[in-house]
């Protein structure tokens, strides 16, 4: 039914639950199934912030998140290629640095995603870097259809 998946995750317990039902349709299909980590670029944007002023300090902060980003979004995607294999899932992985909505639209239209799994918030749980995803964005210009877990 569906060849090629594509989950956008970042590690939550709500992306976590997508992850899983996004690796038991690709098993029961036999469908290829594409992970993605998006690192929101808009990070980069913390100026004004005293300590930053410095030219030098900025810097150093600025390497010391990025590094941190993609240890973040590394560990993350071992965690879904490590299910997968239990299932004997094919796996991509995808680590991209981008606003994610459109970062997430144009991985679908590039790799002809034929369905989007993505998860929901869950209440209370720690933000930690993480963006809340405008679904309008995504749904009015996805090239497949969308699910929300």
């Amino acid at each position: 039914m569906f060849k090629k998946i594509l989950i956008a995750t970042h590690g939550t317990t709500g992306a976590k639950k997508a992850e899983q039902l996004a690796i038991e349709i690709a098993s029961q299909h036999g469908s290829e199934l594409f992970a993605m980590y998006v690192i929101n670029s808009n990070w980069s944007s913390l100026t004004g912030i005293e300590w930053l002023n410095a030219s030098h300090t900025r810097m150093k902060f600025y390497n010391h998140m990025e590094k941190d980003f993609y240890q973040k979004a590394k560990q993350v995607l071992e965690d879904i290629n490590r299910a997968a294999s239990q299932k004997q899932v094919k796996i991509n992985n995808i680590i991209s640095v981008g606003i994610p909505e459109e970062a997430i639209i144009e991985e679908c239209a590039k790799n002809h995603i034929e369905l989007l799994v993505l998860g929901r918030g869950v209440k209370g749980e720690r933000a930690e870097y993480k963006y809340t995803l405008q679904l309008n964005k995504i749904k009015n210009k996805a090239s497949c259809p969308i699910l929300l877990v």
